[in-house]
């Protein structure tokens, strides 16, 4: 295995395929929670600013999730003809001391 240099064509290419699936991914799922939160206040006749209370704190909920999620997709992904690989680091053994 070779170490690599990071420069930024890689680092552009991590945070765009981070970026954009985590984008994507709140788009939907924040829609959809957005109507069903609005569909449910409106059923019990909540004012519109709990409404928009209520889906900002569902957006925040929702976006910790989903970025955890698009930073191991973004890491499994090959960027600039590499992967990004942890390596557990082995510490090195000390002399005995007397």
């Amino acid at each position: 295995m070779e170490e690599v240099e990071i420069d930024w064509k890689m680092v552009v290419s991590i945070w765009w395929s981070m970026f954009w699936r985590l984008n994507c991914v709140l788009f939907f799922f924040g829609f959809l929670l957005s109507l069903l939160l609005t569909v449910v206040f409106a059923r019990f006749g909540y004012d519109a600013s709990n409404v928009g209370s209520a889906n900002s704190i569902a957006l925040i909920l929702i976006t910790i999730p989903a970025g955890i999620w698009a930073i191991r997709k973004a890491l499994e992904k090959t960027h600039g003809g590499c992967r990004v690989v942890l390596v557990k680091q082995v510490p090195e053994e000390q002399p005995a001391q007397p």
